[in-house]
Protein backbone atom coordinates (compact mmCIF):
# COMPACT_ATOMS: atom_id res chain seq x y z
CA UNK A 1 0.00 0.00 0.00
CA UNK A 2 1.30 3.44 -0.98
CA UNK A 3 0.12 6.36 1.15
CA UNK A 4 0.23 9.99 -0.04
CA UNK A 5 -1.36 13.24 1.17
CA UNK A 6 -4.77 12.83 -0.44
CA UNK A 7 -4.64 9.33 -1.89
CA UNK A 8 -3.55 5.79 -1.16
CA UNK A 9 -2.91 3.12 -3.78
CA UNK A 10 -2.82 -0.67 -3.61
CA UNK A 11 -0.01 -2.31 -5.57
CA UNK A 12 -0.80 -5.70 -7.14
CA UNK A 13 2.47 -7.25 -8.31
CA UNK A 14 0.79 -10.30 -9.88
CA UNK A 15 -1.42 -8.14 -12.11
CA UNK A 16 1.23 -5.40 -12.40
CA UNK A 17 -1.34 -2.74 -11.61
CA UNK A 18 -2.06 -0.01 -9.08
CA UNK A 19 -5.57 0.60 -7.79
CA UNK A 20 -6.80 3.74 -6.04
CA UNK A 21 -8.00 2.70 -2.55
CA UNK A 22 -8.59 5.97 -0.71
CA UNK A 23 -9.34 9.49 -1.87
CA UNK A 24 -9.39 12.45 0.56
CA UNK A 25 -9.68 10.01 3.47
CA UNK A 26 -12.59 8.00 2.03
CA UNK A 27 -12.67 4.44 0.76
CA UNK A 28 -12.98 4.20 -3.02
CA UNK A 29 -15.89 1.81 -3.39
CA UNK A 30 -16.31 2.05 -7.19
CA UNK A 31 -14.16 2.71 -10.21
CA UNK A 32 -13.74 6.45 -10.63
CA UNK A 33 -16.37 8.09 -12.82
CA UNK A 34 -13.84 10.79 -13.73
CA UNK A 35 -10.57 10.03 -15.56
CA UNK A 36 -7.93 9.73 -12.83
CA UNK A 37 -5.48 11.86 -14.78
CA UNK A 38 -7.90 14.78 -14.84
CA UNK A 39 -9.27 14.12 -11.34
CA UNK A 40 -6.04 13.71 -9.33
CA UNK A 41 -3.17 13.97 -11.83
CA UNK A 42 -2.54 10.21 -12.03
CA UNK A 43 0.24 9.25 -14.46
CA UNK A 44 0.50 6.73 -17.26
CA UNK A 45 3.30 5.31 -19.39
CA UNK A 46 4.68 7.94 -21.72
CA UNK A 47 4.79 5.28 -24.41
CA UNK A 48 2.31 2.41 -24.11
CA UNK A 49 3.41 -1.01 -25.36
CA UNK A 50 1.00 -3.81 -26.21
CA UNK A 51 3.28 -6.49 -24.73
CA UNK A 52 3.56 -4.77 -21.34
CA UNK A 53 0.62 -5.28 -18.96
CA UNK A 54 1.80 -2.43 -16.75
CA UNK A 55 1.63 0.12 -19.58
CA UNK A 56 -2.17 -0.06 -19.61
CA UNK A 57 -2.76 1.17 -16.06
CA UNK A 58 -2.60 4.37 -14.00
CA UNK A 59 -0.01 5.20 -11.35
CA UNK A 60 0.21 7.68 -8.46
CA UNK A 61 1.01 11.25 -9.46
CA UNK A 62 4.11 11.10 -7.23
CA UNK A 63 5.77 8.37 -9.37
CA UNK A 64 8.17 9.24 -12.19
CA UNK A 65 8.96 5.72 -13.44
CA UNK A 66 7.06 2.44 -13.63
CA UNK A 67 8.18 0.09 -10.81
CA UNK A 68 7.68 -2.93 -13.10
CA UNK A 69 9.41 -2.03 -16.37
CA UNK A 70 11.22 1.18 -15.47
CA UNK A 71 9.43 3.07 -18.24
CA UNK A 72 8.98 6.82 -17.93
CA UNK A 73 5.59 7.99 -16.62
CA UNK A 74 3.98 11.22 -17.68
CA UNK A 75 1.33 13.42 -16.14
CA UNK A 76 -1.75 14.24 -18.22
CA UNK A 77 -1.42 17.18 -20.56
CA UNK A 78 -2.55 20.43 -18.99
CA UNK A 79 -5.74 20.90 -20.97
CA UNK A 80 -6.70 24.49 -21.87
CA UNK A 81 -10.36 23.98 -20.98
CA UNK A 82 -12.11 27.19 -20.02
CA UNK A 83 -15.21 27.16 -17.81
CA UNK A 84 -18.54 26.79 -19.60
CA UNK A 85 -21.75 27.47 -17.71
CA UNK A 86 -24.88 26.87 -19.81
CA UNK A 87 -26.72 28.27 -21.54
CA UNK A 88 -24.20 30.79 -22.94
CA UNK A 89 -20.92 29.98 -21.22
CA UNK A 90 -19.80 33.04 -19.27
CA UNK A 91 -22.62 33.12 -16.72
CA UNK A 92 -23.46 36.74 -17.61
CA UNK A 93 -26.73 35.80 -19.32
CA UNK A 94 -25.57 37.20 -22.67
CA UNK A 95 -24.50 35.23 -25.74
CA UNK A 96 -21.14 37.03 -25.73
CA UNK A 97 -17.76 35.51 -24.87
CA UNK A 98 -14.57 37.50 -24.20
CA UNK A 99 -11.87 37.22 -26.83
CA UNK A 100 -11.97 37.29 -30.62
CA UNK A 101 -12.53 34.18 -32.72
CA UNK A 102 -10.03 33.01 -35.34
CA UNK A 103 -12.50 31.29 -37.68
CA UNK A 104 -9.99 29.41 -39.85
CA UNK A 105 -9.72 26.43 -37.49
CA UNK A 106 -13.48 25.87 -37.50
CA UNK A 107 -14.10 26.61 -41.16
CA UNK A 108 -11.21 24.57 -42.54
CA UNK A 109 -12.03 21.47 -40.48
CA UNK A 110 -15.04 19.20 -40.74
CA UNK A 111 -17.08 18.84 -37.56
CA UNK A 112 -16.68 15.46 -35.88
CA UNK A 113 -19.52 13.64 -34.08
CA UNK A 114 -19.46 13.54 -30.28
CA UNK A 115 -21.16 10.62 -28.54
CA UNK A 116 -24.06 11.71 -26.29
CA UNK A 117 -24.73 9.81 -23.01
CA UNK A 118 -28.17 8.72 -24.22
CA UNK A 119 -30.28 9.08 -27.35
CA UNK A 120 -33.29 9.97 -25.20
CA UNK A 121 -33.63 13.06 -23.05
CA UNK A 122 -32.78 16.77 -22.90
CA UNK A 123 -29.11 17.60 -22.29
CA UNK A 124 -27.08 20.62 -21.27
CA UNK A 125 -23.29 20.63 -20.99
CA UNK A 126 -20.99 22.22 -18.43
CA UNK A 127 -17.21 22.54 -18.03
CA UNK A 128 -16.07 22.98 -14.41
CA UNK A 129 -13.55 21.62 -11.88
CA UNK A 130 -15.96 20.05 -9.35
CA UNK A 131 -12.99 19.12 -7.17
CA UNK A 132 -10.76 17.82 -9.98
CA UNK A 133 -7.30 19.11 -10.93
CA UNK A 134 -8.52 19.97 -14.42
CA UNK A 135 -11.94 20.92 -15.71
CA UNK A 136 -14.33 18.10 -16.52
CA UNK A 137 -16.98 17.98 -19.21
CA UNK A 138 -20.31 17.30 -17.51
CA UNK A 139 -23.59 16.33 -19.21
CA UNK A 140 -26.85 17.06 -17.39
CA UNK A 141 -29.88 15.10 -18.57
CA UNK A 142 -32.42 17.64 -17.45
CA UNK A 143 -35.60 15.61 -17.92
CA UNK A 144 -34.52 13.05 -15.27
CA UNK A 145 -31.74 14.85 -13.40
CA UNK A 146 -28.94 12.45 -14.37
CA UNK A 147 -25.34 13.71 -14.45
CA UNK A 148 -22.59 12.07 -16.54
CA UNK A 149 -18.82 12.66 -16.87
CA UNK A 150 -16.95 12.57 -20.19
CA UNK A 151 -14.03 10.14 -20.38
CA UNK A 152 -11.85 12.46 -22.43
CA UNK A 153 -8.55 10.61 -21.80
CA UNK A 154 -9.86 7.13 -22.45
CA UNK A 155 -12.84 5.82 -24.38
CA UNK A 156 -14.44 9.11 -25.44
CA UNK A 157 -17.66 7.98 -23.77
CA UNK A 158 -19.52 8.85 -20.57
CA UNK A 159 -19.83 7.52 -17.00
CA UNK A 160 -22.95 8.19 -14.94
CA UNK A 161 -22.74 9.49 -11.39
CA UNK A 162 -24.86 7.82 -8.73
CA UNK A 163 -27.97 9.75 -7.72
CA UNK A 164 -30.38 12.15 -9.40
CA UNK A 165 -30.18 15.93 -9.28
CA UNK A 166 -33.90 16.28 -9.93
CA UNK A 167 -35.76 17.01 -13.14
CA UNK A 168 -36.75 20.47 -14.34
CA UNK A 169 -39.39 21.75 -16.71
CA UNK A 170 -37.88 25.09 -17.75
CA UNK A 171 -37.50 25.88 -21.47
CA UNK A 172 -34.08 26.55 -22.99
CA UNK A 173 -34.59 30.32 -22.90
CA UNK A 174 -35.16 30.25 -19.12
CA UNK A 175 -32.73 27.62 -17.78
CA UNK A 176 -29.25 28.34 -16.45
CA UNK A 177 -26.94 26.91 -13.82
CA UNK A 178 -24.25 28.57 -11.73
CA UNK A 179 -21.26 27.58 -9.63
CA UNK A 180 -19.27 29.12 -6.80
CA UNK A 181 -16.03 31.04 -7.30
CA UNK A 182 -13.91 27.86 -6.95
CA UNK A 183 -16.21 25.69 -9.11
CA UNK A 184 -16.64 23.13 -6.34
CA UNK A 185 -20.27 22.35 -7.21
CA UNK A 186 -23.24 23.22 -9.40
CA UNK A 187 -26.45 25.08 -8.56
CA UNK A 188 -29.28 23.83 -10.78
CA UNK A 189 -32.98 24.83 -10.93
CA UNK A 190 -35.56 22.04 -10.65
CA UNK A 191 -39.26 21.28 -10.30
CA UNK A 192 -38.66 20.46 -6.64
CA UNK A 193 -36.49 23.48 -6.01
CA UNK A 194 -32.94 24.60 -6.79
CA UNK A 195 -30.24 22.06 -5.90
CA UNK A 196 -26.64 22.64 -4.81
CA UNK A 197 -24.75 19.60 -6.10
CA UNK A 198 -21.27 18.37 -5.25
CA UNK A 199 -19.63 15.02 -6.05
CA UNK A 200 -18.07 12.48 -3.69
CA UNK A 201 -15.53 11.11 -6.15
CA UNK A 202 -14.58 8.23 -3.83
CA UNK A 203 -18.06 6.75 -4.22
CA UNK A 204 -19.27 8.43 -7.42
CA UNK A 205 -22.25 9.73 -5.44
CA UNK A 206 -23.98 13.08 -5.90
CA UNK A 207 -24.44 15.09 -2.71
CA UNK A 208 -27.48 17.35 -2.93
CA UNK A 209 -28.89 20.16 -0.84
CA UNK A 210 -32.22 21.42 -2.17
CA UNK A 211 -34.07 24.65 -1.57
CA UNK A 212 -37.83 24.71 -1.03
CA UNK A 213 -40.13 25.70 -3.90
CA UNK A 214 -40.60 25.24 -7.66
CA UNK A 215 -37.90 26.89 -9.75
CA UNK A 216 -39.27 29.51 -12.15
CA UNK A 217 -35.96 30.67 -13.57
CA UNK A 218 -32.28 29.91 -13.85
CA UNK A 219 -29.69 30.18 -11.08
CA UNK A 220 -27.19 33.08 -11.09
CA UNK A 221 -24.05 33.90 -9.11
CA UNK A 222 -23.49 37.39 -7.70
CA UNK A 223 -20.11 37.64 -6.01
CA UNK A 224 -20.04 34.85 -3.43
CA UNK A 225 -23.79 34.29 -3.49
CA UNK A 226 -25.93 31.92 -5.54
CA UNK A 227 -29.47 33.15 -6.22
CA UNK A 228 -32.50 31.15 -7.40
CA UNK A 229 -36.14 32.29 -7.97
CA UNK A 230 -38.96 29.95 -6.84
CA UNK A 231 -42.71 29.86 -6.36
CA UNK A 232 -44.47 28.28 -3.39
CA UNK A 233 -48.06 28.19 -4.48
CA UNK A 234 -48.65 31.75 -5.74
CA UNK A 235 -45.98 33.31 -3.52
CA UNK A 236 -42.62 34.30 -4.95
CA UNK A 237 -39.34 33.89 -3.10
CA UNK A 238 -35.70 34.46 -4.01
CA UNK A 239 -33.46 31.83 -2.43
CA UNK A 240 -29.85 32.57 -1.60
CA UNK A 241 -26.84 30.44 -0.75
CA UNK A 242 -23.54 31.98 0.34
CA UNK A 243 -20.27 30.15 -0.21
CA UNK A 244 -19.61 28.03 2.84
CA UNK A 245 -23.25 27.98 3.99
CA UNK A 246 -24.86 24.62 4.70
CA UNK A 247 -28.27 25.41 3.19
CA UNK A 248 -30.39 27.77 1.13
CA UNK A 249 -32.01 30.77 2.82
CA UNK A 250 -34.55 33.42 1.73
CA UNK A 251 -33.68 36.89 0.52
CA UNK A 252 -35.65 39.63 2.23
CA UNK A 253 -38.01 42.01 0.44
CA UNK A 254 -40.45 44.83 1.07
CA UNK A 255 -42.62 43.69 -1.88
CA UNK A 256 -45.77 41.60 -1.71
CA UNK A 257 -44.72 37.97 -2.39
CA UNK A 258 -47.93 37.51 -4.43
CA UNK A 259 -47.18 40.34 -6.89
CA UNK A 260 -44.74 38.40 -9.11
CA UNK A 261 -46.69 35.27 -10.11
CA UNK A 262 -49.38 37.07 -12.18
CA UNK A 263 -46.65 38.91 -14.10
CA UNK A 264 -45.01 35.60 -14.98
CA UNK A 265 -48.29 34.33 -16.42
CA UNK A 266 -49.11 37.39 -18.56
CA UNK A 267 -49.68 36.23 -22.14
CA UNK A 268 -49.09 37.83 -25.51
CA UNK A 269 -51.96 38.20 -27.92
CA UNK A 270 -52.99 34.82 -29.36
CA UNK A 271 -50.42 33.04 -27.18
CA UNK A 272 -52.19 31.17 -24.40
CA UNK A 273 -49.91 28.29 -23.43
CA UNK A 274 -46.59 29.90 -22.52
CA UNK A 275 -44.81 28.68 -19.38
CA UNK A 276 -44.83 30.91 -16.31
CA UNK A 277 -41.13 31.58 -15.85
CA UNK A 278 -38.40 34.18 -16.26
CA UNK A 279 -35.89 34.54 -19.05
CA UNK A 280 -32.23 33.68 -18.42
CA UNK A 281 -30.85 35.88 -15.59
CA UNK A 282 -28.57 38.74 -16.66
CA UNK A 283 -25.65 39.84 -14.49
CA UNK A 284 -24.32 43.39 -14.54
CA UNK A 285 -20.84 42.64 -13.22
CA UNK A 286 -19.84 46.31 -13.07
CA UNK A 287 -22.71 47.36 -10.81
CA UNK A 288 -22.97 43.91 -9.13
CA UNK A 289 -26.66 43.50 -9.94
CA UNK A 290 -28.55 40.53 -11.38
CA UNK A 291 -31.91 40.75 -13.19
CA UNK A 292 -34.50 38.08 -14.01
CA UNK A 293 -36.59 39.46 -16.93
CA UNK A 294 -40.23 38.35 -16.89
CA UNK A 295 -43.17 39.09 -19.15
CA UNK A 296 -44.72 41.78 -16.96
CA UNK A 297 -41.59 43.07 -15.23
CA UNK A 298 -38.28 42.03 -13.73
CA UNK A 299 -36.88 40.91 -10.40
CA UNK A 300 -33.66 42.56 -9.30
CA UNK A 301 -31.10 41.63 -6.65
CA UNK A 302 -28.14 43.91 -5.89
CA UNK A 303 -24.99 42.89 -4.06
CA UNK A 304 -25.50 43.35 -0.33
CA UNK A 305 -21.93 44.52 0.22
CA UNK A 306 -21.10 44.45 3.90
CA UNK A 307 -24.69 43.51 4.76
CA UNK A 308 -25.32 39.88 5.57
CA UNK A 309 -28.56 39.53 3.60
CA UNK A 310 -29.60 40.22 0.01
CA UNK A 311 -32.93 41.89 -0.85
CA UNK A 312 -35.04 41.31 -3.97
CA UNK A 313 -37.21 43.89 -5.74
CA UNK A 314 -39.86 43.66 -8.44
CA UNK A 315 -40.29 46.34 -11.12
CA UNK A 316 -43.01 46.34 -13.82
CA UNK A 317 -41.96 47.35 -17.32
CA UNK A 318 -44.83 49.85 -17.46
CA UNK A 319 -47.72 50.91 -15.24
CA UNK A 320 -50.09 52.53 -17.78
CA UNK A 321 -53.46 51.21 -18.94
CA UNK A 322 -51.85 48.87 -21.48
CA UNK A 323 -48.48 47.83 -19.99
CA UNK A 324 -45.87 46.30 -22.28
CA UNK A 325 -45.15 42.57 -22.30
CA UNK A 326 -41.53 41.41 -22.63
CA UNK A 327 -40.57 38.99 -25.41
CA UNK A 328 -38.25 37.03 -23.12
CA UNK A 329 -38.29 33.96 -25.35
CA UNK A 330 -36.32 35.79 -28.04
CA UNK A 331 -33.07 35.77 -26.11
CA UNK A 332 -31.10 38.04 -23.80
CA UNK A 333 -31.75 41.77 -23.39
CA UNK A 334 -29.96 44.19 -25.69
CA UNK A 335 -26.99 45.87 -23.99
CA UNK A 336 -26.19 49.45 -24.84
CA UNK A 337 -22.78 50.99 -24.23
CA UNK A 338 -21.84 54.65 -24.11
CA UNK A 339 -24.63 57.08 -23.30
CA UNK A 340 -27.69 55.53 -21.66
CA UNK A 341 -25.70 52.34 -21.19
CA UNK A 342 -27.31 49.34 -19.58
CA UNK A 343 -29.65 46.47 -20.41
CA UNK A 344 -32.75 47.06 -22.55
CA UNK A 345 -35.58 44.51 -22.85
CA UNK A 346 -37.45 43.91 -26.11
CA UNK A 347 -41.20 44.25 -25.47
CA UNK A 348 -44.52 44.29 -27.29
CA UNK A 349 -46.92 47.10 -26.48
CA UNK A 350 -50.36 48.44 -27.41
CA UNK A 351 -50.50 51.38 -29.82
CA UNK A 352 -54.01 52.49 -30.92
CA UNK A 353 -52.52 54.67 -33.69
CA UNK A 354 -51.28 51.61 -35.57
CA UNK A 355 -53.44 49.49 -37.80
CA UNK A 356 -52.77 46.27 -35.89
CA UNK A 357 -52.60 48.07 -32.54
CA UNK A 358 -49.10 46.72 -31.79
CA UNK A 359 -45.69 48.34 -31.43
CA UNK A 360 -42.33 46.87 -30.41
CA UNK A 361 -40.04 48.80 -28.10
CA UNK A 362 -37.04 48.37 -25.85
CA UNK A 363 -37.33 49.38 -22.18
CA UNK A 364 -34.35 50.02 -19.90
CA UNK A 365 -33.78 48.06 -16.71
CA UNK A 366 -33.65 50.50 -13.78
CA UNK A 367 -34.77 53.28 -16.13
CA UNK A 368 -37.47 55.91 -16.08
CA UNK A 369 -40.71 54.47 -17.48
CA UNK A 370 -41.35 57.45 -19.76
CA UNK A 371 -37.85 58.58 -20.67
CA UNK A 372 -36.16 55.18 -21.09
CA UNK A 373 -38.46 53.55 -23.63
CA UNK A 374 -37.72 53.51 -27.37
CA UNK A 375 -39.95 52.29 -30.22
CA UNK A 376 -38.36 50.03 -32.84
CA UNK A 377 -39.13 50.70 -36.47
CA UNK A 378 -38.28 47.16 -37.56
CA UNK A 379 -40.11 45.29 -34.82
CA UNK A 380 -38.94 42.05 -33.22
CA UNK A 381 -35.33 40.91 -33.22
CA UNK A 382 -33.25 38.00 -31.93
CA UNK A 383 -30.10 39.05 -30.10
CA UNK A 384 -26.80 37.96 -28.60
CA UNK A 385 -27.05 40.96 -26.32
CA UNK A 386 -25.25 43.12 -28.90
CA UNK A 387 -25.48 41.83 -32.48
CA UNK A 388 -29.18 41.48 -33.34
CA UNK A 389 -31.19 40.23 -36.29
CA UNK A 390 -34.69 40.83 -37.64
CA UNK A 391 -36.31 38.80 -40.40
CA UNK A 392 -34.60 40.98 -42.99
CA UNK A 393 -31.84 43.10 -41.49
CA UNK A 394 -28.70 42.81 -39.39
CA UNK A 395 -28.27 45.10 -36.36
CA UNK A 396 -24.61 44.68 -35.45
CA UNK A 397 -24.06 47.76 -33.24
CA UNK A 398 -27.43 49.50 -32.84
CA UNK A 399 -30.95 48.08 -33.00
CA UNK A 400 -32.05 51.34 -34.63
CA UNK A 401 -29.62 50.99 -37.53
CA UNK A 402 -28.87 48.38 -40.18
CA UNK A 403 -26.53 47.93 -43.09
CA UNK A 404 -28.76 49.04 -45.98
CA UNK A 405 -26.15 47.97 -48.51
CA UNK A 406 -26.34 44.35 -47.39
CA UNK A 407 -29.80 43.89 -48.87
CA UNK A 408 -32.69 41.90 -47.50
CA UNK A 409 -31.97 38.37 -46.26
CA UNK A 410 -34.00 35.36 -47.34
CA UNK A 411 -32.89 33.08 -44.48
CA UNK A 412 -34.16 33.22 -40.92
CA UNK A 413 -31.14 33.86 -38.68
CA UNK A 414 -30.79 32.73 -35.09
CA UNK A 415 -27.57 33.88 -33.32
CA UNK A 416 -25.95 31.23 -31.14
CA UNK A 417 -22.85 32.97 -29.78
CA UNK A 418 -20.78 36.12 -30.27
CA UNK A 419 -17.00 36.24 -29.85
CA UNK A 420 -15.82 39.57 -28.49
CA UNK A 421 -17.84 42.69 -27.79
CA UNK A 422 -18.14 43.61 -31.47
CA UNK A 423 -16.73 40.42 -32.94
CA UNK A 424 -17.85 37.54 -35.12
CA UNK A 425 -21.12 35.72 -34.46
CA UNK A 426 -21.99 32.07 -34.98
CA UNK A 427 -25.41 32.14 -36.65
CA UNK A 428 -27.84 29.32 -37.43
CA UNK A 429 -29.54 30.06 -40.76
CA UNK A 430 -32.80 28.44 -41.85
CA UNK A 431 -33.46 28.10 -45.56
CA UNK A 432 -36.92 29.35 -46.71
CA UNK A 433 -39.64 26.79 -46.09
CA UNK A 434 -43.19 26.27 -47.26
CA UNK A 435 -45.51 28.45 -45.23
CA UNK A 436 -42.94 31.03 -44.15
CA UNK A 437 -44.82 33.76 -46.01
CA UNK A 438 -47.66 33.37 -43.50
CA UNK A 439 -45.36 33.97 -40.48
CA UNK A 440 -44.41 37.60 -40.10
CA UNK A 441 -42.99 37.58 -36.56
CA UNK A 442 -40.17 35.80 -34.77
CA UNK A 443 -42.52 35.13 -31.87
CA UNK A 444 -44.83 33.13 -34.11
CA UNK A 445 -41.91 30.77 -34.78
CA UNK A 446 -40.24 30.51 -31.40
CA UNK A 447 -43.39 30.58 -29.24
CA UNK A 448 -45.16 27.90 -31.28
CA UNK A 449 -43.99 24.53 -30.01
CA UNK A 450 -46.59 22.84 -32.25
CA UNK A 451 -44.97 24.09 -35.46
CA UNK A 452 -43.96 20.91 -37.30
CA UNK A 453 -42.43 22.32 -40.48
CA UNK A 454 -39.30 20.39 -41.46
CA UNK A 455 -36.45 22.71 -42.41
CA UNK A 456 -32.72 22.75 -43.17
CA UNK A 457 -30.35 24.68 -40.94
CA UNK A 458 -26.75 25.58 -41.67
CA UNK A 459 -24.16 27.35 -39.48
CA UNK A 460 -22.03 30.30 -40.48
CA UNK A 461 -19.55 32.68 -38.86
CA UNK A 462 -20.01 36.30 -39.89
CA UNK A 463 -19.59 39.86 -38.66
CA UNK A 464 -20.47 43.45 -39.42
CA UNK A 465 -19.45 43.88 -43.04
CA UNK A 466 -17.67 40.49 -43.01
CA UNK A 467 -19.00 37.82 -45.42
CA UNK A 468 -20.19 34.54 -43.96
CA UNK A 469 -17.90 31.53 -43.61
CA UNK A 470 -19.84 28.29 -43.36
CA UNK A 471 -19.19 25.17 -41.27
CA UNK A 472 -19.12 21.64 -42.63
CA UNK A 473 -19.59 18.42 -40.66
CA UNK A 474 -18.46 14.87 -41.30
CA UNK A 475 -21.16 12.55 -42.64
CA UNK A 476 -23.86 15.21 -43.04
CA UNK A 477 -25.54 15.10 -46.44
CA UNK A 478 -26.04 18.10 -48.66
CA UNK A 479 -24.61 21.59 -48.77
CA UNK A 480 -20.92 20.70 -48.37
CA UNK A 481 -18.52 23.40 -49.44
CA UNK A 482 -18.88 27.18 -49.30
CA UNK A 483 -22.56 27.06 -48.25
CA UNK A 484 -21.91 24.62 -45.39
CA UNK A 485 -23.53 21.37 -44.28
CA UNK A 486 -27.31 21.23 -44.06
CA UNK A 487 -28.91 19.71 -40.95
CA UNK A 488 -32.58 18.76 -41.04
CA UNK A 489 -34.64 19.73 -37.97
CA UNK A 490 -38.20 20.74 -37.19
CA UNK A 491 -38.73 24.49 -37.08
CA UNK A 492 -39.85 24.29 -33.44
CA UNK A 493 -36.41 22.88 -32.52
CA UNK A 494 -34.41 25.87 -33.76
CA UNK A 495 -34.38 27.70 -30.42
CA UNK A 496 -33.38 24.43 -28.68
CA UNK A 497 -30.07 24.12 -30.53
CA UNK A 498 -27.28 24.89 -28.07
CA UNK A 499 -23.51 25.25 -28.09
CA UNK A 500 -20.69 24.59 -25.64
CA UNK A 501 -16.90 24.77 -25.52
CA UNK A 502 -14.52 22.23 -23.99
CA UNK A 503 -10.83 21.45 -24.42
CA UNK A 504 -10.24 23.91 -27.32
CA UNK A 505 -13.20 22.52 -29.24
CA UNK A 506 -16.53 24.09 -30.09
CA UNK A 507 -19.66 21.89 -30.12
CA UNK A 508 -23.15 22.29 -31.57
CA UNK A 509 -25.80 20.14 -29.87
CA UNK A 510 -29.12 19.32 -31.52
CA UNK A 511 -32.28 18.49 -29.51
CA UNK A 512 -32.58 15.11 -31.29
CA UNK A 513 -29.29 14.26 -29.48
CA UNK A 514 -26.75 14.70 -32.20
CA UNK A 515 -23.60 16.70 -31.54
CA UNK A 516 -20.66 17.84 -33.68
CA UNK A 517 -17.40 19.46 -32.62
CA UNK A 518 -14.88 21.72 -34.36
CA UNK A 519 -11.39 22.84 -33.24
CA UNK A 520 -11.48 26.35 -31.83
CA UNK A 521 -8.99 29.17 -31.40
CA UNK A 522 -9.89 32.33 -29.48
CA UNK A 523 -7.53 35.21 -28.81
CA UNK A 524 -7.26 36.46 -25.26
CA UNK A 525 -9.52 39.37 -24.40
Amino acid sequence: MWQFNNTSWEQDDDAQTFRLKHLYGKDCTVESAAPLGILIGAKRHKTAKADLICSKGAFPAEFSCCPYCGGELSAPENRPSAPWFPPYGSGSGLKILPGELKPASMVESKGQPLVIPSMNGRFSFCSAFLGAKQRLLIALQRDIGKISVYQSDATGKWRDLDGKAGEDGLPEWSWSLATDTSETGLAIPGKDGPAWITVDWATGQLQIDRGEGRSVGGVARLGKFLLAPVLRGDSFFMLCRKEGDAKWSECKTSFDVAVVAPQLRRQLRDQEDQPACFGVPVVDETRMVVYWPGRGGYVKVADAGAASEHVWEFHPWETDEYPATALIELGPPYRKTGSRSGFWQLCEDHDPSRRDGVVNKIIKFDGDERADSEALEYGQFVSTGRASFTWLYDFWKDVHQFNANAGEQSELRYPLLQFGENGLVLVAKIRPWQGREDMGLFSEVFFNRLEKASVFVRFVIEGAGIPERALNAEGVDGGQGPSGSLFRISLAQLAEISVFIYDACFYIYFPENKCFGWPLEITEA
